[in-house]
């Protein structure tokens, strides 16, 4: 059968199902005599490094019914490498104590661990003071590198929009890409970002899918705290460095900076869909939801 699938058209695609279906027979057959899984074996099945895939249609029914015979506590513990009192949740949990965030989706697992970023967590830290100080609803999405992504450049990379949108159509070696036709002829100037280094702020306004935030709003409390929304130079950027922001399904990322185009205002976004990356335009007037992140820098 593997001699078959090789010899067909991008047949090698299905080495990992393959693999996959191999590992989870080899996990069912450790929980059916009580042998213990290690590390490896639990970031596999809580796919933390990457999905788990079958040859059929719907997810292996084996996953959740693993799953569901594990001490979750338990096993978020043995992957962390770490004790649970510190271990968080949510980032209202975050303190000076906290070691790893995890963020549980049910199924999968996605870890930061602040152990490796010490200066991270004391950046969050002081967020969060900055936060409760002005009364702001944002909350920093803790599951894309612990809410601020680091993007280190080079000036040449994106020294002109040509070049600029021709290294973003270029960033993903095999996936569909998608630019707005308006940012290349809409908008004749080109900022490229200065110096060589972003550290963006990724920030979550409303996790309640019936509110919508303004964009008026949003750019205000970006302001109260010291912040400035992405423009759409430093979007485009991001969408080339950091995979995240167009690998990431279900959501949306926006930098809030208005540019005219036949009398409306648009805002640039980055999103991932059905295997498509795309560096899109939105209204400036758009009410966003919970699947929408907001990318924004120091001012």
């Amino acid at each position: 059968a593997t001699e078959k699938y090789h010899a067909l058209p991008g047949g090698e695609k299905f080495d990992k199902k393959s693999r996959d279906m191999k590992r989870m027979t080899e996990l069912t057959k450790k929980q059916e005599t009580n042998q213990p899984f290690t590390k490896d074996d639990l970031r596999f099945l809580y796919e933390v490094d990457s999905t788990i895939e079958g040859f059929g249609y719907d997810r292996d029914p084996r996953i959740k019914e693993l799953i569901e015979t594990r001490d979750r506590k338990a096993d978020i513990a043995t992957i962390a490498d770490c004790s649970p009192e510190h271990i968080i949740t949510s980032f209202t949990e975050l303190s000076q104590n906290t070691e790893v965030y995890v963020e549980d989706t049910g199924t999968t697992l996605r870890f930061c661990d602040f152990r490796e970023a010490p200066q991270k967590l004391k950046e969050l830290l002081k967020l969060k003071e900055k936060l409760i100080e002005v009364g702001s609803p944002a909350v920093p999405d803790l599951s894309f590198e612990g809410g601020i992504v680091n993007i280190n450049f080079t000036p040449e990379m994106v020294r002109d929009r040509d070049t600029a949108f021709n290294n973003f159509d270029n960033a993903d070696g095999h996936s569909p890409n998608y630019i707005w036709p308006e940012w290349w002829k809409g908008i004749e100037t080109w900022k490229p970002p200065e110096g060589q280094t972003l550290a963006i702020v990724v920030l979550s306004y409303n996790n309640d899918p019936k509110i919508r935030q303004s964009s008026e709003k949003i750019v205000a409390d970006m302001d109260r705290l010291g912040l400035r929304p992405l423009t759409r130079e430093e979007m485009t950027l991001a969408g080339i460095m950091e995979p995240k922001f167009t690998k990431t399904p279900n959501k949306y990322f926006i930098g809030l900076t208005q540019y005219a185009r036949e009398g409306y205002s648009f805002v640039p976004g980055l999103w991932q869909d059905g295997g498509e990356r795309g560096l899109d335009g939105d209204r400036w007037g758009s009410a966003w939801d919970g699947d929408n992140r907001f990318l924004c820098v120091r001012k």
